[in-house]
């Protein structure tokens, strides 16, 4: 892993986290804890599952999922979200999106993410 990476993974950078949480709830993603207490995932596409793996290793753990409530870990600190609406991946729209609340501090959310063309025109800084 990049130590450029790490190092703004470990500094809170805000667009890192932004990278980050889009990584890790805007899925399908199944979080099944095992009675060690690891973490394992049932994913619906090997995308989904490397990118939440990927997030996994930069300390954007997804912990948990009931319902449209779910749970991450980020730096030892848990952060939890409830989903809002999903608008899931089509090959018309070539992404997909989740409008979801940030629990702790009321904010809510649009994350996108699929094929450049898709979303890139809406991208802005």
């Amino acid at each position: 892993i990049d130590a450029e990476l790490l190092n703004a993974v470990v500094s809170n950078a805000p667009d890192v986290v932004r990278f980050l949480t889009v990584m890790s709830i805007c899925n399908s993603v199944v979080p099944i804890k095992s009675h060690s207490g690891a973490i394992s995932y049932k994913a619906q596409s090997q995308d989904e599952d490397a990118l939440v793996n990927a997030a996994a290793c930069l300390h954007m753990v997804l912990l948990n999922k009931n319902g449209n409530e779910l749970e991450v870990n980020f730096n030892s600190s848990i952060i939890r979200y409830e989903i809002l609406d999903t608008l899931e991946f089509t090959s018309d729209r070539k992404r997909m999106s989740v409008v979801a609340k940030d629990c702790q501090n009321g904010k809510i959310i649009l994350l996108s993410k699929g094929a450049d063309e898709a979303i890139l025109p809406y991208a802005c800084n």
